[in-house]
């Protein structure tokens, strides 16, 4: 109210115009911040320019107009290469124009412009699965190093890629980097996929004790993974233990979370 006073008494107070568009902003009501970010980007400069241009570029996309949003997101960096606000706005504009290598590159940039690092891995992430749609696995390899290394923890990077180096690697790299995973995340889903990989490759390997490890640790991490335990009590089987086999499906069902659904 004090803001919308002050401009009905002098519509052109930067002060007035910046709070007010900036609490339309963050109450998501972008069609009344669109006006007052246009009358004060056209006042002379202040510290939050970018801020205010990555705002209207918001604002321009929720209406629709694309490419507008686009210049404007790219002018806003241009003045602060790490405002995510900008970053975020632009990527999106280039995913929903269908314009799939400039969002890769957006994305890319991001991941090395934020201080963020949870936003930096998540974006290279992003950007490796542009990569990897694009059929260039090798530009997805450098964006998954990076995403992983800003966020260790960070468990879709991992098996991303450990799928792209896949067939790509020998196998003791492949190992290597299943493991490296695993050391860097938290036990969970995406933990299991990647145990269930390495038991696949202790299997081949004929490391039978390994790979009963690692699919047991499979289907604990992951009480829905049906393949790990299958395979686990295969190998009790394949063995002479078939109290055994039993006993891992029994155990598998008695931790799923619907085992009447359990397959």
């Amino acid at each position: 109210r004090l803001f919308g006073s002050v401009l009905a008494i002098e519509p052109d107070h930067a002060e007035a115009l910046d709070g007010l568009a900036e609490g339309h902003f963050e109450a998501g009501d972008l069609a009344e911040a669109r006006p007052l970010l246009e009358r004060r980007l056209a006042l002379p400069g202040g510290p939050e320019r970018p801020r205010q241009l990555a705002m209207l570029g918001r604002a321009c996309e929720a209406e629709g107009s694309l490419d507008r949003a686009t210049e404007l997101e790219r002018e806003a960096l241009a003045l602060d290469p790490g405002l995510d606000l900008a970053h975020e706005v632009l990527v999106r504009c280039e995913e929903r124009a269908a314009r799939p290598d400039l969002a890769r590159a957006a994305l890319a940039t991001w991941a090395r412009a934020t201080t963020d690092d949870g936003l930096a891995a998540r974006a290279a992430r992003r950007a490796a699965e542009h990569a990897l749609a694009a059929s260039d696995p090798l530009d997805a390899w450098q964006q998954l190093d990076w995403a992983t290394t800003r966020d260790p923890e960070l468990g879709e990077a991992w098996v991303l890629a450990c799928e792209v180096a896949s067939g790509r690697v020998s196998e003791l790299e492949l190992r290597a980097l299943c493991e490296r995973a695993l050391a860097h995340m938290t036990p969970g889903v995406h933990s299991a996929r990647i145990a269930l990989r390495l038991a696949r490759i202790a299997e081949i390997a004929g490391q039978r004790d390994e790979a009963v490890a690692r699919y047991a640790e499979a289907w604990r991490w992951d009480p829905r993974c049906s393949e790990a335990a299958l395979c686990e009590s295969r190998l009790a089987r394949m063995a002479g233990d078939w109290i055994e086999a039993d006993g891992v499906l029994s155990r598998f069902l008695d931790a799923h979370p619907d085992p009447e659904s359990a397959t």
